[in-house]
């Protein structure tokens, strides 16, 4: 192994998975999904950073890890089905956040 690349065990998953570099970017979206019950959940959220593959997402109530929801943006009012991959709750002086991934890569959807 070279000894200059981390050891695999040393590698987040998250870090192991990512497909591409995120971009520093500022797009106001709304996220939805139904909760186990059925109930249907939307939060404002913003894009924070993102790629063709997904995004970083900051908001008040992140839905629970691997949730299948619609991410809409807000500027183009477009939508795409994203799972939930990562989810930071909010701590005191930390805004709370998730990390989405499209279910179908999309170059356009944040309309840079």
């Amino acid at each position: 192994m070279d000894s200059q690349q981390p050891h695999p065990a040393l590698l987040s998953r998250h870090d192991d998975r990512r497909r591409g570099t995120r971009t520093p970017i500022e797009v106001p979206v709304s996220l939805s999904w139904k909760d186990a019950k059925g109930v249907l959940t939307e939060v404002l959220a913003r894009a924070i950073e993102g790629n063709a593959f997904g995004a970083y997402l900051e908001m008040a109530n992140p839905p629970p890890l691997f949730t299948q929801a619609s991410l809409s943006n807000r500027n183009s009012s477009e939508s795409i089905p994203v799972r939930v991959v990562r989810v930071h709750f909010p701590k005191p002086d930390v805004q709370g956040g998730a990390g989405v991934e499209f279910l179908s890569p999309n170059d356009a959807f944040w309309g840079l």
